[in-house]
């Protein structure tokens, strides 16, 4: 009975304990102390901390947990805050002052500033305190060996970090230069990032880090061209770092700026003259524009219900409600999903607790136990929630894992265009968001360099392939007016096989222009060297035959123009074509030379980078090049040079020819003109554009084209427009050759039929060049007719042996004369009479012999017809009193009765200028005595020496002595033919005197007379020694 009363007893004390330890876990208050920055905290990037912002959202969560009853019935949460000021020596005060007092603390929430957490993390591990940060982002905070028990529900900048290598990745950016503070938060952050990039293979170019002055350190990134730069500094070293950005122009499109998001709203605009930032407002917006930022979610963008039972929006409400704030700009969230995090990790804990032993609580945690704290810890590792700044869960450090927000600077503000989510380390796009950049696209990683053929544009070379086969069609189309014509003798005149060489040449240039025009775009590399030696073929053999071509025609014309001898010279067209073929040789065989030694092969070169957008570009051209190609350039060069000077030459000598139809010298002058002009400007011109590559091929096809054209043009449109005017040019039976002076009507019409192609032309070239002699001959008589009227001949009596010379057929004897005669006296002077015939000359020295029979035109003519009075010429006629008038006479020489005379054609002008055709052949003798002999010599005063071919062999009688033939005397006799009886005639003037002659001068004296002076040249004089006479005889008339 005793027994059974002790066994009630002890039940009912165990119970009763049970209840009295129910009864005083109910009454159980869980303390949490707060460390928040209520002071010491700017306005600036940290005023999203401060500690009533803080406090609403922790009490809000309190009251959340207790509603949701996460804790054991009778359990509560209580916070106790303290002030840090952000700094660490009030921290530790307050820390220090918490563990002093009552009551015993379960955790610590805080705190907000990374120096501040990691002092009361380093300390609270004495006191076996877990602490729960909702603001420290220091990489540092995650070493755990020096920070066990420290946890945190706002990402720490390490999780920006690896936002930043996944967003590289999303770019790939594979190569990207550090920046960083140096100091303790920022360089942990450096160097957890160069860990991260090393671990994702990304090249860093350079990574600096500067104290105060980012100047040195952002010109080395400028140096190492590095385009993609992340930065870590806090908000003042940033408005440096841009600044310096701005400066050396590492800004726009080129480039990628991405830096921490935490700093304050328009930060780059603020203090930049108290901080002595050297850069305008416009100059750093300039630099900011578009930088990308990383920064924490502060509150979940989905709406989730979270945790609490409330959707983020709700609590975003309630929170503004109180502090009249948006939980998202605030820190806020994140100290609510802390005391949240508390709060469940707390509840695990007690549950583990109670299964392992009921009598053990969390209440029953001191500063020394440890079984507790661990147990603690461990749960909260495992802690997993959906909060109201999105999914909480930590890392074995005790980092938060989460959202990160990535946001770009549009429009001047910061827009969030994507999420990371460290869970699956992933980029999430946010709707209705998309980055902007400034170019196309996102930056190259580096100073990418783009190589860009530079190509001839399509439309271009489509509308110069147009332009050249319609002159291929317009050379066509004379080569088959050439061809249909050939047969006709105006066209057979102009060498129409030489004109379809022409044309042929001229084909071959317009083709070389396609040639030109072919480049990367439209071959491939290995055949464009072919066809660089396709340019250089087509361009040197189409000049060499069109010009050879034109030049062996002028060629012709000038040797059969230029025979001296007046003979017919017959060129065939085989020799001219031999010319061409020698020319195309030389060519064939220097090109042949080149490719085989030397050959053009395809080049690039490149041009100046040109630094784009995204970008950088070098352009590059396609050339043909070879080892000496400035060589090879000058021979051929040469060559055609000498060509052109060759058909300069021959312009130049066969300008005066006078068929139209056969001369083109003005025509090949005008086309060596244009092709010169054209190679002296376009060569240079295209070279000096040659990295224009529409501007040089344009160039270039239009100096080929426009000279190709207009030699051509010149060779056949005066033909085409001579059939056109006149078709009677065509005209089989008899065709019409016209003059180049067609203005006077002259033409001449060769009659036969028979005579075509080089014949005919050598005929012409024969009959132009008399026409040409004889024009000349009517000039000298016209000026030897003019000086006999001003020495005192009259109308009356020109006119009189005008009248003779046309019966000259009909009275051969009846050419009348005037005798110059007189004998010398030691003056050397002679008295002149005129007489009619010349029988008076032979009396003139000897009055006693009146049994001499004269030759006189008595005979013929009728005193009153042919009276010539004697005397002395006054010149009362002459109109000029000159002191001395020179004029020298040239006929040819002709014996007659011992006696030399000069038969010329003349022409007279009467008193008022009206010019009148005399046919009369008037001579002028001069008679005098030869010491040697009592014979009278007469001399001719004439000193031309070129044969007249209008020589007129007058009639003689039979004392005369014979004449030599003009045959004789203009000809060589060949073999076989029977000699001239008058080709050896003796002359009656010996010596060299034969066919020579004497200057005779024309004067005026102070008496009034006309004095006739001859002077004969030394060669010309006498070889006696008895002469005494020498260059000059003055005659007083």
């Amino acid at each position: 009975m005793i027994s059974t009363s002790i066994l009630v007893t002890f039940l009912y004390l165990e119970v009763a304990k049970i209840f009295i330890a129910q009864e005083t876990f109910a009454l159980q208050t869980l303390h949490i102390g707060g460390f928040f920055p209520f002071t010491g905290l700017s306005n600036g990037s940290k005023s999203s901390m401060k500690g009533e912002f803080i406090r609403a959202a922790v009490s809000m969560a309190v009251e959340d947990v207790e509603k949701q009853k996460v804790l054991p019935n009778g359990y509560s949460l209580q916070l106790h805050a303290n002030d840090t000021k952000c700094r660490m020596d009030h921290a530790s005060r307050a820390l220090f002052e918490m563990i002093n007092k009552e009551p015993t603390m379960i955790a610590l929430l805080g705190a907000g500033c990374s120096a501040v957490s990691e002092r009361i993390a380093e300390d609270s591990k004495t006191w076996n305190l877990i602490t729960v940060s909702y603001g420290s982002t220091s990489p540092t905070l995650s070493k755990k060996q020096k920070y066990p028990l420290f946890f945190r529900t706002i990402p720490s900048d390490a999780a920006c970090n690896k936002a930043r290598v996944a967003l590289l990745r999303e770019f790939n950016w594979l190569k990207v230069g550090l920046i960083g503070q140096n100091d303790i938060i920022n360089s942990e952050t450096t160097a957890d990032l160069q860990e991260e990039l090393a671990n994702a293979d990304i090249q860093i170019l350079t990574s600096e880090t500067f104290v105060d002055d980012p100047t040195a350190q952002v010109k080395s990134l400028s140096e190492k061209e590095a385009r993609i730069i992340l930065g870590n500094f806090d908000e003042k070293s940033a408005r440096k770092v841009l600044c310096q950005a701005f400066q050396n122009e590492m800004y726009g499109a080129r480039y990628a700026w991405l830096i921490p998001g935490w700093f304050s709203e328009n930060w780059w605009k603020k203090h930049l003259d108290e901080e002595s930032i050297g850069c305008t407002v416009e100059q750093m917006s300039k630099a900011v524009n578009g930088y990308i930022s990383c920064d924490n979610l502060k509150i979940n963008p989905d709406n989730t219900t979270t945790v609490s039972g409330q959707s983020p929006g709700q609590l975003s409400s309630r929170y503004q409600n109180i502090t009249e704030k948006e939980l998202s700009k605030t820190d806020g969230g994140f100290a609510y999903d802390a005391v949240w995090a508390i709060a469940l990790a707390l509840n695990m804990t007690e549950e583990h607790l109670r299964r392992l032993n009921p009598s053990q609580s969390i209440v029953n945690f001191t500063y020394v136990n440890e079984d507790i704290m661990k147990q603690f810890k461990s749960y909260l590792n495992k802690t997993q929630f959906q909060g109201v700044t999105g999914p909480v869960q930590f890392t074995s450090k005790g980092d938060r894992m989460g959202y990160m927000k990535i946001e770009q600077l549009q429009d001047w503000k910061e827009s969030t265009v994507s999420l990371y989510l460290q869970q699956n380390d992933s980029i999430l796009d946010v709707p209705a968001s998309r980055f902007i950049w400034q170019g196309t696209g996102p930056p190259s990683d580096s100073a990418r360099l783009v190589c860009k053929l530079m190509t001839i544009s399509p439309e271009l070379y489509g509308f110069v392939c147009a332009i050249t086969v319609l002159c291929i069609i317009l050379a066509v189309c004379f080569l088959g007016f050439n061809i249909k014509l050939r047969n006709y003798r105006y066209i057979q005149m102009s060498s129409p096989r030489l004109n379809n060489a022409i044309v042929i040449g001229c084909i071959a240039m317009y083709l070389s222009v396609f040639m030109f025009g072919l480049d990367g775009n439209l071959i491939s590399p290995d055949r464009y060297s072919s066809n660089c030696q396709a340019r250089i073929w087509l361009t040197s053999l189409g000049f060499t035959t069109a010009f050879g071509a034109m030049f062996a025609k002028l060629w012709r014309v000038y040797v059969i123009f230029t025979n001296r001898k007046l003979r017919k010279k017959v060129i065939k067209d085989g020799k001219l074509f031999m010319f061409v073929g020698a020319l195309l040789m030389v060519d064939v065989l220097t090109l042949s030379v080149w490719s085989g030694v030397d050959h053009l092969t395809r080049r690039l070169q490149n041009g100046t980078i040109e630094h784009g957008i995204e970008y950088d570009t070098l352009p590059q051209w396609e050339y043909c090049d070879c080892q000496h190609k400035a060589i090879w350039f000058g021979v051929l060069f040469a060559t055609k040079g000498l060509l052109l000077l060759f058909g300069v030459f021959l312009a130049w000598e066969t300008r005066h020819v006078k068929i139209l139809a056969l001369n083109d010298s003005r025509y090949v002058g005008m086309s060596v003109y244009n092709v010169v002009i054209l190679s002296v400007v376009g060569v240079p011109a295209a070279l000096m554009i040659e990295q224009a590559q529409d501007a040089s091929f344009a160039l270039t096809a239009f100096f080929v084209i426009f000279s190709t054209t207009v030699t051509l043009c010149l060779v056949f449109v005066p033909k085409f427009i001579a059939v056109k005017r006149n078709p009677n040019v065509l005209d089989t039976s008899g065709a019409t050759n016209t003059s180049a002076s067609q203005s006077s009507g002259e033409s001449s019409t060769s009659q036969d039929k028979g005579i075509k192609g080089a014949k005919f032309i050598a005929l012409a070239a024969e009959n132009s060049n008399l026409k040409t002699l004889i024009a000349e001959k009517e000039e000298e008589i016209s000026q030897l007719e003019i000086r006999l009227r001003r020495r005192g001949v009259t109308m009356t009596e020109l006119r009189r042996i005008s009248m003779a010379a046309r019966h000259s057929d009909a009275i051969p004897e009846s050419t009348p004369t005037l005798l110059i005669r007189g004998d010398r006296d030691d003056g050397g002077s002679f008295h002149i009479d005129k007489a009619q015939s010349t029988d008076d000359v032979s009396d003139s020295k000897s009055a006693d012999k009146p049994g001499q029979e004269p030759f006189s035109p008595k005979k013929r003519y009728s005193p009153s017809s042919s009276y010539v009075d004697q005397g002395v010429l006054l010149g009362n006629d002459v109109t000029k009193a000159n002191s001395a008038i020179a004029k020298k006479y040239s006929l040819p020489t002709r014996a007659r009765k011992g006696v030399s005379q000069i038969e010329t054609r003349t022409r007279t002008r009467s008193a008022d200028n009206e010019v009148h055709e005399a046919y009369e052949n008037p001579a002028i003798f001069t008679e005098t005595n030869d010491e040697s002999t009592s014979v009278p010599r007469r001399k001719l005063s004439m000193n031309n020496r070129m044969e007249s071919p209008f020589y007129t062999e007058p009639s003689t009688t039979a004392s005369s002595p014979p004449l030599p033939s003009v045959k004789s005397r203009y000809t060589k006799p060949k073999k076989g033919d029977t000699p001239d009886v008058n080709a050896n005639a003796s002359p009656i003037v010996k010596g060299e005197l034969q066919r020579k002659g004497s200057v005779v001068l024309v004067s005026k004296s102070q008496t009034g007379e006309t004095c006739f002076q001859v002077k004969t040249p030394a060669e010309f004089k006498p070889k006696t020694e008895k002469d005494k006479i020498r260059k000059s005889i003055e005659y007083n008339v």
